[in-house]
């Protein structure tokens, strides 16, 4: 037992004693060469023919693949978490009903509402009331037919102003085509739709103007 384990591996023994139960659990011993190695651990009472606990039996079975999966897992998570919380774009999961159980830390930035006021109302309740119904029969229909989905639509921000976002939803399917989830992302359009709208007034009043000239030229 490493020496920073021992005080473990006591209480784990006075349990015992006291008659508590245990299940498996994983911790390190030392292999015979002094390296750490990890194993699952199964400990039971020995009791004798008086139903009196005279001793502890051990079964240790080695854990190092689980651990080094659970850590391959743990890692992976993380790469993921960090790349999709520092992507421009807010970025939410939902379940195959449509019911979304996460968002990244853009989003929530962004509209400054919590974990919990998401679980209770979700991200509708931020598409401004025009447009709210709208989204809301699209996004079904996409549930329905399984197909992916792009919309633009206004969502408020923490600030109580709105800004235009391209929203996008993506079904995830598993080996057999069904899906499994879908994941989205909104990315912030306002800038754009801004700069199409003065493109829009400039070839407008342009078309006007040589309207004038060509009326100008005809006369």
């Amino acid at each position: 037992i490493p020496p920073d384990r021992q005080q473990a591996e006591d209480q784990t023994l006075a349990k015992i004693a006291a008659g508590e139960r245990f299940g498996q659990f994983v911790t390190e011993r030392l292999h015979k060469d002094g390296h750490r190695v990890w194993v699952f651990i199964t400990v039971s009472p020995v009791i004798d023919a008086n139903g009196k606990i005279v001793g502890a039996s051990k079964i240790a079975r080695d854990a190092s693949g689980f651990v080094a999966h659970q850590r391959r897992i743990e890692e992976s998570e993380e790469r993921f978490r960090m790349l999709a919380d520092n992507i421009s774009q807010f970025a939410w999961i939902a379940r195959p009903d449509g019911d979304v159980f996460w968002y990244n830390r853009r989003w929530f930035e962004y509209t400054g509402s919590t974990e919990e006021e998401m679980e209770a109302f979700g991200g509708r309740s931020l598409v401004h009331p025009e447009h709210r119904e709208r989204v809301l029969t699209s996004f079904r229909q996409s549930l329905t037919s399984g197909a992916e989905r792009e919309d633009i639509f206004p969502l408020r921000g923490r600030d109580g102003q709105y800004r235009w976002f391209l929203g996008r939803a993506l079904p995830i399917r598993d080996g057999e085509g069904r899906i499994v989830q879908w994941f989205g992302t909104n990315t912030d359009i306002t800038e754009q739709r801004e700069q199409q709208d003065k493109i829009g007034l400039l070839m407008r009043e342009a078309n006007h103007r040589f309207k004038n000239l060509i009326a100008t030229v005809q006369a």
